[in-house]
Formats: C-alpha cells, sequence, structure tokens
C-alpha cells in the first residue's frame, strides 16, 4: 500500500499545481502533523496491542523476531561446536 501511496504521490508532485501546493507553507505544515499523528497512532496501537498479548501470555511479533535470530544464533553455535567434535574425534 505504500508503493501505491509513492506512486500516487510522485505523479501529483510532477503537476504545475504540485509545485504550487508545495509553496503553501500551511498545507506543508498540515500534511507534516498528518504525517507525525499517523506515526504516534502506529505507535500508540503497538504498545495497546503488546500489552494486551502479554496479559494473555502470547509473544509479540517484536519478541518473536527476537527469539527467531536468538535461535538462528544458537543453530549456527551448535554447528560450529559440532564441527569442532568431529575434527577433533579424527
Amino acid at each position: 500500500m505504500n508503493a501505491k501511496i509513492a506512486e500516487v504521490v510522485g505523479a501529483i508532485l510532477q503537476t504545475e499545481l504540485a509545485v504550487k501546493l508545495v509553496q503553501n507553507e500551511a498545507l506543508i505544515r498540515a500534511l507534516m502533523r498528518a504525517l507525525s499523528l499517523s506515526s504516534e497512532l502506529r505507535a500508540a496501537m503497538d504498545e495497546r496491542i503488546a500489552a494486551g498479548l502479554a496479559r494473555l501470555n502470547l509473544a509479540s511479533g517484536a519478541q518473536i523476531e527476537e527469539l527467531h535470530a536468538e535461535i538462528q544464533r544458537l543453530h549456527s553455535e551448535l554447528s560450529e561446536l559440532r564441527q569442532a567434535l568431529d575434527r577433533e574425534a579424527r
């Protein structure tokens, strides 16, 4: 969806009207505020979702990603240890 929005914004910015709109400071401030609010809303939603998941004893997406990275690290370490044992056994 963000790619589609970027595509539409790119097309709009190529028009003469866009040049005039970009020069409108009030419009630019309003757009920046809208983007800021969107970011703040997403952060607030993420916090509430994480809190809800914690109450249900469920992991959040970020926690799952952290665990996945830790499993990958441990898998690599285990592989290295097995290789070292194999070399010593020879």
